[in-house]
């Protein structure tokens, strides 16, 4: 086929072409025989198997579609009586054009398959908006058989040449490591000697300044002490701030570290770079991939850093602890009827957190969580 041949110039349809894959699922017609707004939808009648819709951008006046409620891609696959129903649609619906149109003509064509211009091949797109019911209903399957086939399904490796060449793991190493003292129950902080090893000049080679005759040997080798000693000097002063800046995180961080993240205060740059009378910039590099070693696991410095939001009793409930407990009430929710955006705000609020419902989708989506409709689950 020429490339002449492939597209039907029809400039009106372009809104098409720009939009509607955007404003419905992967299913337009089960979309629109489910929504129940036909008026909108621009349905203009509905049968016992099949209905009558009105094309959003057509390629001429009168322009109808005729869908059956089963979503199938062979008509031959469609039981007889909703084959007869959609036949006598069309009958229908000519006879209609025909008295209030003033149509002479018809052109009546029909799209199965996609090389032949239709889009919707399987069931998959039910699945994946969790439409159990729907699903059941078309494929004729009970609760069990659908649960074990979603099961096969969500075990598939959709990249398995992956495993032919495994990714190679990189490890972190913490600069500061902290610990609990059971004796007196208070935490140590200290620097990883792996990462911070002493480093001190041979004296060997700086003594060598006072034996050697050649000023110019000497003037080399004073040179390259001093810059030896000043490398020295700024490692100790790194450290030195490390520290400092693990310290005071500990001293704030010390409900997290006893109890988890729902115990997080809320914690910026500035109350560490005031507490420690350094700058904010020298505290955001400080704190930058530098790790630190906690009984609870290995955490970038940056971690302990979240904003706050005001709670009704006039505290502050920082975003690290928001985000652990919509987790927690997550994990905890009725598979069946997962908990939305608007009721976890909802139970937020009943802890006294208030919360817009859009802040709650944005945490819900750094912790890679799925809105309510992706999490229903049959059981």
């Amino acid at each position: 086929m020429s490339d002449e041949l492939k597209y039907l110039w029809a400039p009106w349809r372009m809104g098409y072409i720009r939009t509607a894959k955007n404003e419905f699922g992967p299913c337009l017609f089960c979309d629109k025989s489910n929504i129940g707004n036909d008026e909108d939808n621009l349905v203009v009648h509905r049968g016992e198997f099949s209905y009558v819709l009105m094309n959003l951008y057509p390629y001429n006046n009168g322009h109808l579609m005729i869908a059956p409620y089963d979503h199938e891609k062979k008509f031959e696959n469609l039981q007889i009586d909703t084959q007869v129903e959609m036949m006598n649609l069309i009958s229908l619906s000519m006879e209609i054009l025909r008295d209030k149109l003033n149509a002479d003509g018809f052109n009546f064509g029909a799209n199965f398959g996609e090389v032949a211009g239709a889009g919707i091949k399987e069931h998959l797109h039910l699945l994946g908006h969790r439409d159990y019911v729907q699903l059941m209903r078309r494929t004729k399957l009970k609760e069990e058989e659908l649960n074990e086939t979603i099961s096969i399904i969500e075990n598939l490796d959709p990249r398995p040449g992956a495993n032919i060449s495994p990714p190679s793991t990189s490890y972190i190493v913490p600069d500061v490591i902290v610990s609990k003292q059971t004796e007196t129950g208070k935490w140590r902080v200290e620097l990883n000697p792996d990462t911070t090893p002493k480093i001190r000049i041979n004296n060997n080679y700086a003594s060598l300044v006072k034996r050697t005759d050649s000023d110019k040997e000497r003037n080399y080798l004073r040179d390259n002490l001093q810059e030896a000693r000043v490398f020295i000097k700024s490692l100790q002063s790194r450290n030195e701030t490390l520290i400092k800046v693990a310290v005071c995180i500990v001293e704030h961080q010390r409900g997290f570290l006893e109890y988890g993240e729902e115990a997080m205060k809320p914690l910026v740059l500035h109350d560490i770079a005031q507490a420690v009378n350094m700058h904010e910039s020298t505290i955001s590099r400080v704190t930058t991939q530098k790790y630190m070693h906690t009984p609870r696991g290995i955490f970038e410095l940056k971690y302990f850093f979240s904003s706050h939001v005001t709670t009704k009793g006039g505290g502050e409930c920082s975003s690290t602890a928001i985000r652990a407990i919509i987790k927690k009430l997550i994990a905890a929710e009725n598979a069946r009827k997962p908990l939305s955006d608007n009721k976890i705000t909802e139970l937020l609020e009943e802890k006294g957190i208030n919360v817009a419902r859009r802040t709650i989708a944005k945490y819900r989506g750094s912790l890679s969580i799925p809105p309510s409709n992706e999490r229903k689950r049959l059981g």
